[in-house]
């Protein structure tokens, strides 16, 4: 696996043509100018924008998609090396920077977010793989003057019908390389895979264990400086002057730049420049302070006011046709003639990304271009973004991808990017590497937003829920993109408010926006992470108004959905659902859907007075078709504890106008020596791929809760479980 430390270590500058890979249009490197260059220097070939394969057999394979210890670095180079018949053991990977080349045929966008990576590009990595196996086998055909059809592939070998005779791939590489494209070619039957499936190690492992896998901070460039960045800490107030005069003093310091709404300081090191631009004193204007408390406030105020909200577009997706969910009078009239009715509110507070790796970038701006590197997970986005900020043309700017110490939707934002631009134009011809301080990171995210929702539910005698109808207040994720609606809700607030996990008879959502300072952007699993909350806590409790399991009624409701039962029933075995548990002790359960996926959690407690012990997690889950087993283990595993640490703890306050939190002090994660015992089995389903990176989030909340519940019998509505009186023990 390779990743930028330097410029030369990027796959780029490949010539492109448009080939047309069975109905999908894909930007293929087979120009014949970089072909006849290779061939004549004798190293092997480019056969395409992602595959290139040296005279010993090496195959060296690209990867479009963003690696933010998600895997997709992995699992992207298996999808091609699967369908090329390569050597894994002889695949390099590398990391891509931004090219028209390496758009998803699906999206048509280069971007890791929603947990569509592996998704959107499957079956073109297939074709892309493919196509490169029939140019190698077509070029071995004329070497022996016999039709293709008789040449078999295996692991990076051509094997002559004689049974005898045979070519590595890097054989016939660079002739490979002079054949024209075909158009079609057979892709395999899933039962001879040899490599999706299947666990192997991760090409990255490697280079992150002996450090050399090159990170945002690592990269290291001739006559790079380094920028530390100090932004106006007040929410929504604007940048009127500053004074510089200490910071411009100190050793190393060479240059103070206003950046739009903060201030940088380049220096020959980054410790320099940080500790000038902590004596940098700013002149912001007077705005109204926002006040956490008040913002509740309108949360809250807001749920109770007259007239209908925003409703989403549609509301969910039923037996393949939109649901466009009940009217008003209908859920009234259903709820009036419900066997009994339920009504709570529910609330959440904001969250903060809190990736390892605070946000930094480095920026070269030089005779009216610019090449950056970048930790980010939007490549496509950022030429267009800095030449509206900076003026810079797009075609001008040569996106680099580094590897991302986590992403978690804050790295598909661009303002950082533009800011590391920005700072590099004032050094013409250097590289500047800007870094955020972990107290810019957090005090200046796109956070989650605080939410309060309202669920009123209707049963029938039976039990099945006859109406649902949920309501949530709070300021919109997508405050920022381009991609709102006039009148239509805000899909990252109210997407699964009344969720289509279970059958209900009369569903429908609503929302209610308002306005804060605060910026607000993507948070892993968007939607799912306020409203998994809400609606399983929502069922938990209508479990509990009944008198029955919580489990076994989920059952009940999952009765028509064979992924979500086996889902439950596995849980059922694997946690010791129903086991008797002594005074304190209590175990919780939720049931997630969404990416195509199922997931199920049962989480154990104990709770002694006031004291919380997370005891075990134990989670069964169903994405369908999966790349690398082990690595779906490790993702689900992640999103738990990073909705665990979200449950417990996660809570962002702003008091007159400023963030309140800081750093991991104050902003505390689970680590690895307090992490409660995980277990997740997978379920081999037989359904299509699904997504997996969003997926282990939404159900620990509810879950937990549910859990704290049957240890203790209080029902925590409102998070992070530490202001509902509980002490965590870590």
């Amino acid at each position: 696996m390779t990743s930028p430390k330097s410029p030369d270590r990027l796959a780029g500058g490949l010539a492109r043509r448009e080939v047309l890979l069975g109905g999908l249009v894909l930007g293929l490197a087979t120009g014949a100018g970089a072909r006849a260059r290779v061939a004549k220097a004798g190293e092997g070939a480019t056969l395409n924008a992602f595959v290139s394969i040296a005279p010993g057999g090496e195959v060296v394979i690209v990867t479009p998609g963003a690696e933010m210890g998600q895997g997709v670095a992995n699992g992207m180079p298996k999808i091609v090396a699967e369908e090329l018949d390569a050597d894994w053991a002889n695949v390099k990977v590398t990391l891509s920077g931004y090219a028209p080349d390496y758009l998803s045929p699906v999206n048509k966008r280069q971007r890791s977010a929603n947990s569509d990576g592996i998704t959107s590009y499957y079956d073109a990595l297939r074709k892309v793989g493919a196509t490169a196996r029939a140019m190698l086998v077509a070029a071995a055909a004329q070497r022996w003057s016999i039709e293709p059809a008789k040449i078999t592939t295996r692991e990076g070998m051509l094997l002559h019908p004689d049974g005898r005779t045979m070519l590595r791939y890097g054989d016939v590489a660079a002739e490979a390389a002079a054949l024209p494209v075909p158009g079609t070619v057979a892709l395999k039957d899933p039962s001879a895979f040899r490599l999706i499936g299947k666990d192997f190690p991760r090409k990255d492992i490697a280079a992150k264990v002996m450090g050399s896998a090159g990170f945002g901070m690592d990269l290291d460039l001739p006559g790079l400086l380094y920028a530390a960045i100090v932004h106006v800490p007040v929410a929504g107030a604007r940048l009127l002057g500053f004074n510089a005069d200490a910071a411009t003093a100190m050793p190393g310091v060479h240059k103070v730049v206003q950046v739009d709404n903060a201030v940088g300081v380049i220096a020959d090191s980054y410790w320099q420049a940080q500790k000038a631009a902590d004596t940098i004193e700013l002149d912001v204007d007077t705005v109204p302070l926002m006040d956490g408390d008040r913002v509740r406030e309108t949360i809250l105020a807001a749920l109770d006011a007259p007239g209908e909200g925003l409703l989403p577009f549609p509301v969910g997706f039923t037996d393949g046709k939109f649901d466009m969910g009940a009217s008003s009078e209908e859920i009234e009239a259903g709820l009036a003639a419900s066997d009994a009715t339920f009504e709570a509110v529910y609330e959440v507070p904001y969250l903060a990304h809190a990736t390892m790796e605070p946000l930094c970038a480095t920026a070269k701006v030089e005779n009216g271009a610019c090449e950056i590197w970048a930790p980010t997970q939007a490549a496509d986005a950022i030429p267009p973004d800095i030449e509206q900020a900076t003026g810079i043309p797009a075609a001008s700017v040569k996106v680099n991808r580094t590897f991302l110490g986590g992403g978690f939707g804050r790295k598909n934002e661009r303002d950082f990017l533009v800011e590391s631009v920005k700072l590099a134009a004032a050094m013409p011809g250097r590289p500047v590497m800007m870094v955020w301080s972990r107290q810019e990171d957090t005090r200046h995210d796109y956070y989650r937003p605080a939410f309060a929702a309202r669920i009123r539910a209707g049963l029938a005698e039976d039990g099945a829920i006859a109406a649902m109808h949920g309501r949530i207040a709070g300021q919109p994720l997508m405050t920022t993109a381009p991609f709102r609606r006039p009148g239509i809700a805000d899909f990252g607030m109210v997407g699964e408010l009344v969720s289509s996990t279970y059958p209900i008879a009369l569903r429908k959502a609503e929302a209610v926006e308002i306005e804060a300072p605060l910026r607000t952007g993507y948070w892993r699993s968007v939607s799912a992470s306020q409203n998994g909350f809400f609606f399983e806590s929502a069922i938990d409790e209508l479990a509990a108004m009944q008198k029955r399991d919580p489990l076994e009624y989920r059952r009940a409701l999952s009765i028509a959905d064979p992924r979500s039962l086996a889902a439950l029933d596995l849980l059922a075995e694997k946690s010791g659902w129903g086991k008797e548990m002594k005074p304190g002790r209590g175990m919780g359960c939720a049931l997630t859907s969404g990416w195509n996926a199922r997931c199920a959690q049962a989480i154990e407690v104990e709770v002694t007075d006031t004291t919380l012990e997370v005891k075990r997690i134990v989670c069964t889950f169903d994405c369908g078709q999966m790349i690398d087993p082990d690595n779906v283990v490790a993702q689900i595993e992640g999103g738990i504890v990073f909705g665990l640490s979200a449950a417990l703890f996660g809570k962002i306050t702003v008091k007159e106008g400023v963030v309140e939190q800081s750093s991991f002090a104050d902003y505390p994660v689970v680590l690895l020596r307090s992490a409660p015992a995980i277990e997740v089995h997978l379920i081999e389903s037989g359904a299509p791929l699904g997504g997996v990176g969003e997926t282990g989030v939404p159900a620990v909340a509810p879950a937990l809760t549910g859990a704290i519940f049957a240890a203790t019998g209080k029902r925590v509505r409102k998070l992070p479980i530490v202001d509902a009186g509980f002490e965590v023990a870590l």
